[in-house]
């Protein structure tokens, strides 16, 4: 099996070749691939299911489902383009690359929820690889998330004031809406506050005097925090760059609750798109806790839950939420994994 190769002596002084079988990223490659296995291996038989569901889906508005989904991932991959053009002009990677990597941020982003913190490191890697700098890459990735959480509170606010003038909403909506509001709003203090270059270099100086963490840190020495603008001066500098950013943000919201539109019309059941962007946005606001994977279960329940209060049967608003998930959280993970490796072979094919 291809390793890494390290260059020994031997006793006559000669260099000799000792091939390393398992090098540290194939290593962690195979540990991760066994943990995604297992994952699919235990959750089996609710994957046949929701792929049998399919089946009683009209293939007009399945087909508008999957056009819907592939548009999240089309408008994610046009903000990275957006955002590399203001802070690595120079850099040259294509947007079907970014199309691809997009997905895998998506996998890595449900398999192991961090409120998009752990698909944006897989994100990082990819652009430092690529020839981004690392103090452009991680200034990119900063406002990425910022214009992110400030679209989610944007949103929420709009559906907020929307629900106080619509009768039969209840309470609480209402405390969910609020607390989702909060949340975000803490989530984008912590990012400006990762912006401030003095603020990172104090924080990594305290971490690295903690044994098991200095290796780790060491790694982040070689970025020029000096150089990373704040996320929020950024607003002011590149303001254009920041409100299409937000819109593309905005639409990939609209796109998934499309998707869920699409859904229940192919099951034949006309619900209002307002009362799906409702119940989708709520679902994201309770999946924030990282109770397990892609917040399995906790999702699920919610979504349902929510749209009975709009007056769905329960049937029919757990078979179209399984039928989204299958869509938006169970095909990402085999198409992801696939296309995670062929990123990095084609990067190390150039």
């Amino acid at each position: 099996m291809p390793g890494k190769t390290n260059i020994i002596e031997t006793k006559e002084g000669l260099p000799k070749e000792e091939k390393v079988v398992f090098s540290r990223p194939k290593l962690f490659f195979y540990i991760f691939a066994i943990l995604i296995f297992g994952f699919v291996i235990y959750y089996f038989a609710e994957i046949k299911g929701d792929i049998k569901l399919f089946i009683k889906v009209q293939p007009y508005w399945l087909a508008v489902a999957l056009a819907a989904q592939t548009g999240t991932y089309f408008s994610n991959s046009i903000i990275c383009r957006g955002l590399l053009r203001t802070f690595a002009p120079a850099s040259h990677i294509s947007i079907k690359e970014l199309f691809q990597a997009s997905i895998v941020t998506l996998f890595i982003n449900q398999t192991i929820p961090s409120v998009k913190l752990s698909g944006n490191i897989y994100f990082f890697n990819f652009l430092k690889k690529r020839g981004v700098p690392e103090h452009s890459a991680y200034s990119l990735l900063l406002l990425e998330l910022l214009t992110f959480y400030t679209a989610v509170v944007c949103i929420i606010l709009v559906l907020l004031f929307t629900c106080l003038f619509l009768k039969g909403i209840p309470l609480y909506f209402t405390f969910i809406f609020l607390a989702g509001i909060v949340a975000f709003v803490l989530f984008a203090l912590l990012i400006g506050l990762l912006g401030r270059g003095k603020t990172v270099v104090s924080l990594l100086k305290k971490l690295s005097r903690i044994r098991f963490l200095k290796k780790s840190i060491s790694k982040f020495q070689t970025i020029h925090f000096d150089r990373i603008k704040n996320p929020w001066r950024v607003y002011a500098d590149h303001t254009p760059v920041v409100i299409r950013t937000i819109i593309l943000h905005t639409s990939i919201f609209l796109l998934d609750s499309l998707t869920l539109f699409a859904l229940f019309r192919g099951l034949g059941v006309p619900v209002p798109f307002l009362s799906v962007f409702v119940g989708y946005v709520l679902t994201k606001i309770i999946s924030l806790l990282p109770i397990s994977p892609g917040a399995l279960i906790l999702y699920e329940g919610s979504m349902t839950f929510f749209y009975v209060h709009f007056g769905v049967a329960v049937g029919v608003a757990a078979m179209a939420t399984l039928l989204y998930r299958a869509l938006s959280f169970w095909l990402p993970i085999p198409l992801g994994f696939f296309l995670y490796r062929k990123l990095e072979n084609s990067f190390k094919s150039k």
